[in-house]
């Protein structure tokens, strides 16, 4: 993460990549830990590398 004058910056590090990655608007990744949205609308939101299961597990199935 970077902050700078122009705001706040997510990347990943070149050298190490996770195996599932959602790239999409920061309020679409935020929703499901904040529970507005369940994780299977986010990737439809967004683009994802990976399986949508990580990422249920990390957030939790719809709700």
């Amino acid at each position: 993460m970077r902050i700078d004058p122009s705001g706040v910056h997510v990347g990943l590090d070149g050298e190490s990549r996770p195996a599932t990655v959602l790239r999409a608007d920061i309020a679409v990744v935020l929703s499901p830990a904040s529970g507005m949205l369940p994780v299977e609308q986010v990737v439809g939101a967004g683009e994802l590398t990976g399986d949508e299961r990580d990422l249920i597990a990390m957030f939790g199935a719809g709700r």
